[in-house]
């Protein structure tokens, strides 16, 4: 019998123990502990830092945990520039650099790494790695920093270089790579530590293909100019600022054609042009029009489409008394989009110009005539059917403006303007709000300059540095008022240009000739700017 009740018991109830058993013993993840947020710390390093009389082959640092590189290559510096590239490895904890050739003798070197090497896991940056040694008896204390800015806004220029030629000629920096070099900062701050005493060749460029060379047309620049051969005699710490600008290239030329639309090309140029045409060398009969942008570096050319799409054109550069004496510029050939569609509809680019005391339309097409009865403004509860008038082939007025005094927006319809290739527009919308005192700001600015050589230009810069407002003045050692009306609100600073050669622009250095760019002040508050309110600035300028 008892027997009975023990196979019973095993039967039955032992299982149903176990079960309990291994509900109560659940499995619960581990938590890990607190997130690792610290960086990898150096267990070991060779050579160690500011160590002398280095002759190894390789460089290598040994972490506490294992590591990973982050943009080794972007990063990495190393002063003296070497002539070769080294090769990088990481085993687990180890980072290895191998020379693959020898270093100058008596040279301090730095390796800096900057931000690269991080911890496998989570990432964690040790920040500013470094290692510091030399290959003679002592290690080289000269230095050179400093702060780079732009020449015309005075703003910082961030990751730009500062290159050292030791003993180089005048133009080392565009085919020699530098002996020493660092790159600015967010804040336009540089620094070259360590460097051998000697006389150096420092210019700073605007690097922007990371050759470590000086493509002019494409880069900023500026230079040290001394009486020494334009050398820099380097012996001790040394602080050098920079203004960096864009020279202009000597050579112009075409560098891009856009043809996206039937009848019209855009050609742009690599820079601008004080007095440029253009002009057909074949197929002289389907030429139409132009018109140069503002800065004179883009052409908009119109033209039949019977034209052949070899022909071949030019642009030169005249003088105004004389047409016929002609400088050429280069030339280019266009190949333009055919009219596939039998509605021939356009919808061109329409800038509204209501400032003046005229209301006038500037299209991005030619104009061969307009229909006047098909524009309308429509207000809250008016229907206005305006009248207007050609002015160009570009520019069309509304004669009654007086009408056009609140908020809308004007229905251009369709066939109101034809243009060279007889496509008509489609309907077209633009919201309107006048420009009235309630809307728009008032600026009053005193400015007195002593010291004046030639001309002076008053710039007011919103914050994107649009030229929002210019004013040219002769006087000097007098108090100039000038009065800005219809200011949208925003902020805004001024800045005034020594126009030493009476441009009335800013003209930028040259470094072949050693000339600066013209001087730029700036007004050193920001100026706050609010509807239907007048400010006023007094801005007193010392010698």
């Amino acid at each position: 019998m008892f027997r009975f009740f023990t196979f019973l018991f095993r039967l039955f109830a032992l299982p149903f123990i176990l079960l309990l058993n291994t509900r109560c013993a659940q499995i619960m993840p581990l938590s890990g502990g607190e997130r690792d947020l610290s960086p990898p710390q150096i267990v070991r390093q060779y050579p160690e830092n500011n160590a002398l009389n280095f002759k190894g082959a390789w460089l290598e640092i040994e972490f506490d945990e294992n590591i990973q590189l982050k943009n080794f290559q972007e990063q990495l510096i190393v002063t003296p520039r070497l002539s070769f590239v080294p090769l990088v490895a990481i085993n687990g904890k180890v980072l290895r650099i191998k020379l693959t050739d020898s270093l100058i003798p008596n040279r301090t070197y730095i390796f800096s790494l900057g931000n690269s090497v991080a911890d496998v896991h989570e990432g964690n940056i040790l920040s500013d790695l470094r290692i510091t040694f030399s290959t003679g008896n002592s290690l080289d204390s000269a230095s050179l920093s400093g702060k780079i800015v732009d020449a015309l806004t005075q703003k910082p220029v961030s990751d730009s270089r500062v290159f050292l030629y030791e003993n180089g000629n005048d133009s080392c920096f565009y085919k020699d790579k530098p002996d020493y070099y660092s790159k600015s900062d967010k804040e336009g701050k540089y620094i070259i530590s360590s460097v051998h005493p000697g006389k150096y060749k420092v210019v700073a460029i605007g690097d922007r293909n990371k050759n470590f060379l000086y493509d002019k047309s494409e880069e900023t620049i500026d230079m040290v100019f001394t009486s020494e051969n334009n050398l820099v005699s380097i012996t001790d710490s040394m602080i050098l600022d920079f203004a960096v600008y864009r020279e202009i290239p000597s050579r112009v030329f075409v560098k891009r054609v856009i043809s996206s639309s039937p009848g019209k090309s855009v050609v742009i140029l690599n820079r601008g042009r004080s007095k440029p045409g253009v002009n057909v060398i074949s197929g002289e009969n389907g030429y139409v029009g132009h018109w140069f942008t503002e800065g004179r570096d883009t052409l908009n050319l119109f033209y039949n489409q019977t034209l052949p799409d070899s022909t071949k054109w030019l642009i030169f550069e005249s003088d105004e008394s004389n047409w016929n004496k002609k400088q050429l510029i280069d030339t280019f050939r266009v190949i333009t989009p055919k009219i596939v569609s039998e509605n021939k509809k356009s919808v061109p680019k329409i800038q509204i110009d209501a400032e003046k005391d005229e209301l006038t339309f500037t299209f991005s097409t030619w104009i061969k005539e307009i229909k006047s009865n098909k524009v309308f403004f429509i207000a809250e509860k008016d229907t206005i059917v305006l009248n207007t008038e050609m002015i160009d082939n570009r520019h069309i007025k509304v004669i009654n403006k007086k009408d056009v005094l609140q908020d809308g927006k004007f229905i251009f319809t369709p066939g109101f303007i034809r243009n060279h290739v007889n496509e008509t527009n489609d309907t077209i919308v633009l919201p309107f709000q006048p420009t009235n005192a309630s809307s728009t700001a008032q600026l009053t600015i005193y400015v007195k300059y002593n010291s004046l050589k030639n001309k002076g230009i008053l710039e007011l810069v919103n914050e994107k540095e649009d030229v929002i407002r210019k004013k040219i003045f002769l006087k000097q050692n007098e108090k100039e008022e000038i009065i800005w009306e219809g200011l949208p609100q925003g902020n805004y600073h001024l800045r005034l240009i020594e126009d030493n050669d009476g441009n009335e622009a800013w003209t930028t250095g040259d470094i072949q000739s050693k000339r600066k760019p013209e001087k730029v002040l700036h007004y050193e508050k920001s100026i706050s700017l609010l509807n239907s309110w007048e400010s006023t600035v007094s801005w007193e300028i010392p010698e």
